[in-house]
């Protein structure tokens, strides 16, 4: 029974019997012959028994037009409560659905107040006249008289609107209607009350449900008109639409470039290849099969060294770090990279190497080595004929002046944004955008299944939050398109810059077959080769690691009972994750960050809106 009881209690306490509400919402609306609206309002609060310092009260002051929010110019406000001086203050917010806004802060932090009180609020809007609703041809008084931002229930509202001489009951078309954002549902009674005299009255409007009376009439019996208030300036046209043909333009200027700096281009298909290239190594060719000297590509570098047999790789189980032990043999045939690569970095001053993960100092000195070898690969590329310029400063020169040329566009994008739709909308579209080009970027530059697919989730839920947050439409054409379509094209022209000769080119294409061949690879064949030389799958174990098929590669040793290659000492799968063990090692350990503790936040006033 106390359980019950203690239930109802707690139902009652938090019934309707306790909300807040305004008991009566009227709006005198009075139309001068200039096309300016004289406006009061009169709400008659009821806090309850809650204690509160006051109420919002917020007034959208920009409508769409063809180009940007058209400002219609609120100004001269007064507020009063219970028909005496008011505290109150002005200030500007962003509604997605509603545009800018001025909001009025009535009440005052050190005063509570509870129960019923009136307040009265006065403003003259400058431009009234819109072009109608219904009719083209005619002009419309139409005003938003309740907003949907209340959060409270409106028991009775009256709109009254004075029309002046040139406008009455026989020229003036009028109508009402209202609901939540975006509906137009008949909220109440309309009538005449006099040649010059519209009314209407409606009752229980729920939170969040607004209330628009609309006069139409024949266009011109105003000083001001609809199409005229709604004009788009040459000013705004330019801002509203300026990035579309610097986007254009910019693009030509990347492809441009591209063209310019493409080098040789081999247009033949893809012809299968089945042994390695002659006179190059795998970090050579890692190079000229992308255009980058990439750290990835130093497992294969490694594990063609231990084929050739400079060294030996020990690891008893897939957790152990890899050991590398260095043998005896003469490096004269072994290119420049080869060497730094075998005896500065690997085996500096000493017959052994463990690749241990976590290690500040190894991790350290294998990065500084690979940028080295990487130099002296980019500049190997130029010196041998494969390259027409340097890859790696022709992509810096590239990245550098496009950057530079897309700055002032991304903050004209932002300045175009915050005047159109706010600052507050700008910085709560920041995130959704960011999702939306890092997905666009993995979708459209990634090679890889798995990162187009992750790509196209970020994507689709930056466009879901976005839009949510605003409109696709709002995404689709804001001035923030063009820097993130640049930024797209910048990146993926970047990745692509490196010129080949006709020898690069060449030898690109036939690394491309290569890896065809060693992707699509049948038993089969396989079975010929390997009676060809019984050593083939370990000499292509190299490339399968550069071309990351080495999984695939792997299991063609079991399925064709080739033995394992001499230089490896352990299970022959652990060989497959000897790239990240690598790549592990080269990877400085996640630095230890200290403790922070975050405090409350306190309100110095609570309103009710």
């Amino acid at each position: 029974m106390k359980k019950l009881l203690l239930t109802l209690f707690l139902a009652l306490w938090s019934s309707p019997l306790n909300a807040e509400r305004i008991v009566q919402y009227d709006v005198n609306i009075t139309v001068l012959g200039s096309g300016e609206l004289q406006v009061t309002e009169r709400i008659l609060y009821d806090f309850e028994q809650n204690s509160r310092h006051g109420i919002f009260r917020d007034i959208p002051f920009t409508v769409k037009g063809a180009g940007q929010p058209k400002d219609i110019g609120l100004r001269e406000f007064y507020v009063q409560m219970d028909d005496d001086i008011a505290e109150w203050a002005q200030s500007t917010l962003k509604s997605s659905d509603a545009g800018e806004m001025i909001r009025l802060k009535i009440g005052s932090a050190s005063v509570y107040i509870t129960g019923q009180h009136l307040y009265t609020i006065g403003y003259i809007v400058a431009k009234g006249v819109l072009p109608s609703s219904e009719d083209s041809s005619q002009d419309a008084v139409r005003w938003n008289t309740i907003g949907t931002g209340w959060e409270v229930p409106i028991d009775h509202a009256k709109i009254d609107m004075y029309l002046p001489s040139p406008l009455n009951k026989s020229n003036v078309s009028a109508k009402e209607f209202g609901g939540h954002y975006g509906s137009a549902q008949h909220k109440g009674e309309i009538s005449w009350i006099g040649e010059h005299h519209l009314q209407a009255k409606g009752v229980d409007f729920a939170p969040h449900e607004g209330w628009t009376i609309e006069a139409s009439y024949p266009i011109g019996l105003l000083d001001q008109t609809g199409t005229g208030n709604m004009a788009v300036t040459f000013g705004e046209r330019v801002l509203s639409s300026w990035h579309w043909p610097v986007l254009v333009g910019f693009l030509l200027y990347l492809f441009n470039y591209m063209t310019k700096h493409a080098g040789v281009e081999d247009k033949r298909s893809i012809t299968p290849q089945y042994t390695p290239p002659n006179g190059i190594n795998t970090l050579q060719a890692g190079l000229l099969y992308d255009k980058f000297a990439n750290n990835e590509d130093f497992s294969a570098a490694v594990i063609e060294l231990a084929r050739l047999g400079y060294l030996e790789i020990h690891q008893k189980s897939g957790n152990d770090d890899p050991m590398l032990v260095k043998k005896e043999n003469n490096t004269d045939t072994l290119s420049l990279d080869q060497k730094y690569l075998l005896d500065r970095l690997l085996f500096p001053n000493q017959k052994t190497h463990l690749l241990k993960k976590n290690s500040q100092d190894e991790a350290d000195r294998l990065r500084n080595g690979f940028e080295a070898i990487n130099e002296m690969l980019y500049n190997w590329s130029v010196s041998e004929g494969y390259m027409r310029e340097n890859p790696k400063k022709s992509r810096n020169t590239f990245l550098t002046k496009s950057v530079l040329a897309l700055l002032p566009i991304i903050g004209l994008a932002l300045y175009t944004g915050a005047r159109i739709y706010g600052i507050e909308m700008m910085t709560v579209l920041f995130v959704p955008f960011v999702f939306v080009f890092i997905g666009l970027s993995f979708i459209f530059l990634s090679k890889n299944l798995f990162q187009k697919i992750f790509g196209s989730i970020f994507a689709f839920l930056g466009g879901a939050v976005g839009i949510g947050l605003s409109s696709w439409e709002m995404l689709v054409f804001s001035p923030l398109i063009a820097p993130l379509i640049l930024g797209i094209a910048i990146f993926f022209i970047y990745r692509r810059l490196g010129a080949y000769t006709q020898k690069g080119a060449d030898t690109h294409k036939y690394l491309l077959g290569l890896k065809e061949f060693m992707t699509r690879v049948k038993k089969d064949e396989i079975s010929r080769r390997l009676k060809q030389d019984p050593l083939y799958l370990e000499k292509l174990l190299p490339f399968a690691v550069l071309f990351g098929v080495s999984d695939h590669w792997l299991k063609l040793f079991d399925a064709m009972n080739a033995p394992q290659p001499a230089w490896y000492h352990g299970s022959l799968t652990n060989l497959g994750g000897f790239s990240s063990s690598l790549s592990s090692a080269s990877t400085p350990p996640p630095s230890s960050s200290g403790g922070f503790s975050g405090g409350g936040s306190s309100y110095l006033y609570r309103v009710t809106i």
